[in-house]
């Protein structure tokens, strides 16, 4: 049976409030192939929003770059499709830059899925990919979107469909129900395994259909567990799914009470209240608590910047030290700027 990584909703450039926000992050894309090569599986699916808003900084998307250089060469293969928080403006996404190197020859075994849907052809299976389906669609047209892919596909490998959509049914970390959005089709009983992206809550939805949920918490509404799936899908048979943790990432930890003792190795947001001249801990990052006589203060928000400055600043060096070719590093700025630049 065909084993793969199906993992999505990195949303690398979230939670900047946090004092080790893009450590965390680094290790999450490092754990994910961490546990592949301890499973030795070769194939990763990363079903949409890798990136978490418009105003990436570059530093950020040069941590998601940097390792998908690294895995790539190590000879994991690693499909991606845009989700809708990669969107950058009508037609484009931040899979941009991925698919250009990968068109380079930079990348030898990513396959990037930037908008339309495609049929992908791996040795051991076939993945049909729709990203970012929208929340108006039907359970009728996702089905004929489905087939259409199908029609394309080997049929004596597995079918996998990965998605990023909001499917009717799912449950988020708050608990909320989504009351739009197609169903899984029950007439794609070709589709051996359906790997979704969009919720964060890891979730099974029909006998062959699964969130994978976010790898780590990215603020405190997302809870406990989070991990990667690790799947085994065969044809005409139910797939084999697992759950893996990622090691290493400190928890984010709600606490409405004054503890006797502080927990540590945490990052915690504190809801109790709060006495005069008290002390919080470092790692307390957020209260909603304030000291007699204060003023609310507002959450930090994330810096805004502008896609030309966040998305070039540095490239041409990466690229260079990377061994991309000049005419790479140069279609790489112009195409930023031709489309972004203020």
């Amino acid at each position: 049976m065909p084993k793969f990584i199906h993992t999505a909703d990195l949303h690398v450039g979230k939670s900047r409030t946090l004092p080790d926000y893009l450590e965390r992050q680094e290790k999450m894309l490092d754990g994910i192939y961490k546990i592949a090569e301890e499973r030795e599986i070769k194939t990763v699916l990363m079903a949409g929003d890798i990136f978490e808003s418009k105003n990436i900084r570059w530093n950020e998307q040069r941590a998601f770059i940097e390792r998908l250089l690294t895995y790539d060469s190590k000879g994991f293969t690693t499909v991606i499709c845009n989700g809708n928080h990669d969107e950058l403006a009508a037609g484009a996404t931040h899979m941009w830059l991925p698919s250009l190197i990968a068109d380079f020859g930079g990348l030898k075994n990513t396959i990037v899925i930037d908008g339309e849907s495609k049929t992908v052809d791996l040795p051991e299976m076939v993945i049909g990919v729709i990203p970012v389906a929208s929340s108006n669609m039907t359970t009728q047209e996702l089905a004929a979107a489905v087939a259409e892919l199908y029609e394309k596909a080997d049929d004596s490998k597995p079918f996998v469909v990965m998605l990023h959509a909001t499917i009717r049914g799912c449950n988020t970390d708050t608990g909320w129900s989504p009351g739009s959005g197609p169903r899984i089709p029950g007439d794609c009983s070709f589709v051996d395994y359906w790997a979704l992206g969009d919720i964060h809550k890891s979730q099974q939805l029909a006998d062959k259909a699964w969130y994978s949920g976010s790898p780590i918490q990215h603020d405190f509404g997302d809870v406990q567990p989070k991990g990667v799936l690790v799947v085994e899908a065969a044809q005409k048979v139910d797939p084999i799914v697992e759950l893996v943790e990622l090691e290493g990432i400190k928890p984010l930890v709600t606490l409405t009470e004054l503890p006797d003792q502080w927990p540590t190795d945490c990052h915690i947001r504190y809801l109790g209240p709060l006495e005069s001249l008290m002390e919080l801990p470092e790692n307390v990052v957020k209260t909603s608590g304030v000291f007699p006589g204060s003023e609310d203060e507002e959450e930090e928000q994330p810096v805004e910047v502008e896609f030309s400055d966040s998305l070039t600043e540095g490239l041409p060096e990466f690229l260079h030290a990377k061994g991309m070719p000049p005419e790479l590093q140069e279609e790489a700025v112009r195409w930023v700027q031709e489309r972004y630049a203020k």
